[in-house]
């Protein structure tokens, strides 16, 4: 990564766009963890296509969630604070890796989606689209996974400067 910092011409739409990369992120890993296991065993859902519906649901939902709590967070962040956590975004090694690897996990599970769902799935082009992003969903949930999983050793504790501040008496 280049150390040279050059500031968003917007912080503020840089931090939202943040927030919304992590509601996706967040609501694939609902719905993988939790969403599906819940329609599969309780529900006896067995159909991929609309296991992939409930996953588009449920990123839909969580990353809607996400960007309502950060525009109401936004109210109480002034312009120097959008452009500090700017700057700590960017220099946020542990973050940078989590989305590198969530957004590959996210294209991969978009082209398998787009492969293996037949057009229509589901019965209208608005159904096609969010299995389609339930595919999506469900790739940048296994990206999570594996930054998780393949995290170097000093990567263990994602706020370094709160690990530092632990006392040991």
């Amino acid at each position: 990564m280049n150390d040279e910092y050059v500031a968003p011409s917007s912080p503020a739409a840089y931090l939202m766009w943040h927030i919304l990369k992590k509601g996706f992120q967040a609501g694939g890993v609902v719905g993988v963890a939790a969403v599906i296991p819940a329609l599969f065993i309780l529900k006896k859902v067995r159909e991929p296509v609309s296991l992939l519906h409930a996953m588009g649901y449920s990123t839909l939902t969580v990353t809607a969630a996400s960007a309502t709590l950060g525009a109401v967070k936004f109210t109480k962040i002034d312009q120097a604070g959008f452009e500090d956590r700017a700057y700590r975004l960017h220099y946020n090694v542990n973050q940078n890796r989590t989305d590198d690897f969530s957004a590959v996990g996210a294209l991969v599970g978009l082209a398998a989606a787009a492969v293996l769902v037949p057009r229509g799935g589901g019965g209208s082009a608005g159904m096609y689209g969010m299995a389609l992003l339930g595919g999506s969903a469900v790739g940048c949930a296994a990206g999570v996974a594996m930054h998780v999983a393949t995290a170097p050793k000093e990567m263990k504790h994602p706020n370094k400067a709160l690990h530092e501040l632990k006392r040991n008496d």
